[in-house]
């Protein structure tokens, strides 16, 4: 069904509402890439790498926050994410560390 209202078809009006939301979504984000590193020394592994990712993101989000304000403090909507981690023997009893790190640029998540 083709309808119009004023004279502008509200099928062109409807397209034009879904694609003016991702017009300049770059612009409402930030330049800066915010890195955060989370570590754990759990006993047991599998738990180590989810506790030294977990926080690692909660710093991030800190972070973040902090300098951009809460609106940007949201992983899900920034861009160029990237998160690694590692396994290394630390100490004199050489003891294993999982070591996170989050990088992320944050983007306004009311854009």
């Amino acid at each position: 069904i083709f309808m119009a209202y004023r004279g502008i078809p509200t099928t062109i009006v409807a397209l034009v509402l879904l694609i003016l939301p991702t017009v300049g979504a770059e612009a409402r984000c930030v330049k800066e890439t915010v890195t955060a590193v989370g570590t754990s020394a759990a006993l047991i592994k599998s738990k180590q790498k989810v506790r030294a990712v977990r926080r690692a993101q909660r710093k991030w989000n800190r972070i973040v926050s902090r300098r951009y304000g809460d609106a940007f403090a949201n992983r899900g909507f920034a861009i160029d994410s990237s998160a690694g981690c590692t396994l290394t023997k630390v100490g004199i009893l050489r003891k294993l560390v999982m070591t996170c790190k989050v990088r992320a640029r944050p983007c306004d998540a009311n854009r």
